[in-house]
């Protein structure tokens, strides 16, 4: 039963949802416990203070991954191209790294353009311009 609650929660909320089904989950389980009635009255109030503060963190550490990941678009997707796109893609991208390693940004610059063209998105292309650029002094 448990799992399947996770299952709809992270469906529906992502991992900001399953970090909050576990939270849920784990207090649950921890308050059935019958140790209460065994402890002090200082000793209870100290445990269930720090399952409170423990469960409220894990609670904003799921949120806070939730928000990171919605904002990030889930990270990046290359982009889908055609064999003969993807050589001239290869091509490009490795002959603008072999021009700023030489040097030669201008070039660089030239053939990371060409390679953006096909894949503007392309964590690979902006290092690479990066680079150019910063040896142009920009």
């Amino acid at each position: 039963m448990d799992t399947a609650i996770l299952k709809t929660v992270g469906e529906i909320a992502g991992i900001g949802g399953l970090s909050l089904g576990v939270v849920l989950l784990l207090f649950r389980d921890v308050i059935r416990k019958n140790i209460f009635p065994r402890l002090g009255v200082q000793e209870a109030y100290r445990l269930l203070r720090l399952i409170v503060v423990l469960v409220f963190m894990i609670g904003i550490a799921g949120l806070a991954a939730w928000v990171v990941t919605a904002r990030d678009g889930g990270g990046y997707h290359p982009a889908q191209l055609s064999p003969k796109d993807k050589d001239t893609f290869d091509y490009e991208l490795s002959a603008g790294n072999w021009c700023v390693q030489n040097h030669r940004p201008q070039e660089a610059l030239a053939h990371y353009a060409e390679a953006a063209k096909l894949d503007q998105n392309s964590p690979e292309v902006q290092r690479g311009v990066a680079a150019a650029q910063s040896q142009l002094g920009r």
